[in-house]
């Protein structure tokens, strides 16, 4: 009797891609001319289901280059763009819905958080920073997008290294590891 694969089940073994430099500045330039918020999350969902792709940096680094040149209706949508990023949330919808959900995002050492600052707003970005303080966050590794020893980088990132959120700036490691026994204890502590 053949076992029965979990392929149906498993969105990650199904979405395969090839990413050559021409499909990244296509599927790039889909998501900078997405006319919705919805169909921005769609295709940002489909094309970098964990935020840590060849894909998702290209992106990131446009909207920060068009938004920061003059403020209309485009780049108000694509300033929308990276508050629902920070956020989590297009209007009352969860952006991510799978193990990304819990994570806010950590820009990568290459992104200027000022020039994000800027274009967000100083502040609705402090209010962000704010909300986001405490949660969980990816350990950011070196700019160079290289895997370590371990086979885990920038795009390819252990889900299992965990830190709390800080604040944007902070892209030192010495934010405190997060562990299931630290999280039961102050589990514990807020019960007290």
């Amino acid at each position: 009797m053949k076992k029965k694969s979990n392929l149906a089940s498993n969105r990650d073994n199904l979405v395969t891609f090839n990413y050559t430099p021409e499909a990244i500045r296509t599927i790039t330039y889909a998501m900078l001319n997405a006319k919705t918020l919805e169909g921005f999350a769609g295709l940002l969902r489909k094309y970098c289901p964990k935020r840590c792709n060849q894909v998702f940096t290209e992106l990131i680094k446009n909207l920060l280059i068009t938004s920061d040149i003059n403020h209309d209706t485009k780049t108000s949508l694509n300033r929308e763009k990276l508050v629902s990023l920070l956020t989590n949330y297009v209007g009352n919808t969860i952006l991510y819905n799978n193990e990304m959900a819990e994570l806010c995002w950590q820009p990568l050492h290459d992104v200027d958080i000022d020039i994000l600052e800027n274009i967000v707003g100083k502040d609705e970005f402090k209010k962000i920073e704010q909300e986001n303080l405490g949660k969980l966050v990816l350990h950011c590794y070196r700019t160079l997008n290289k895997n370590n020893n371990n086979g885990y980088g920038n795009y390819n990132p252990c889900m299992h290294y965990l830190f709390k959120f800080t604040g944007y700036r902070d892209h030192k490691n010495t934010r405190k590891k997060f562990t299931w026994k630290n999280k039961i204890i102050s589990v514990l502590n807020e019960w007290i």
